[in-house]
């Protein structure tokens, strides 16, 4: 895109991670404007602190803005039917 100068930032919304994601991530992440990303869908079980820490280093490393969600569909599924669980049953 730069080669036909198209200076549009381009978004990245992560909603899965992989070894491949990284690798592809921590290599293009200069063409990117700003990362978003929804934790409650990034990695799984107990990797999914981790995960989520090396997308922000790695965009802090970049200098690449990010933003996290927050919206009920940003957030772990199991969490938000523990929580309901709790209240209503």
């Amino acid at each position: 895109m730069r080669d036909s100068d198209c200076n549009v930032p381009l978004l990245l919304e992560i909603f899965i991670t992989t070894g491949t994601f990284f690798n592809s991530l921590s290599r293009n992440c200069q063409a990117l404007g700003k990362y978003r990303i929804n934790p409650g869908n990034v990695g799984a079980g107990n990797r999914r602190d981790e995960q989520f820490q090396t997308i922000c280093n790695i965009a802090q490393t970049h200098g690449k803005p990010v933003r996290i969600g927050v919206n009920g569909g940003s957030l772990n599924q199991d969490l938000v039917m523990a929580k309901n669980a709790g209240q209503y049953g």
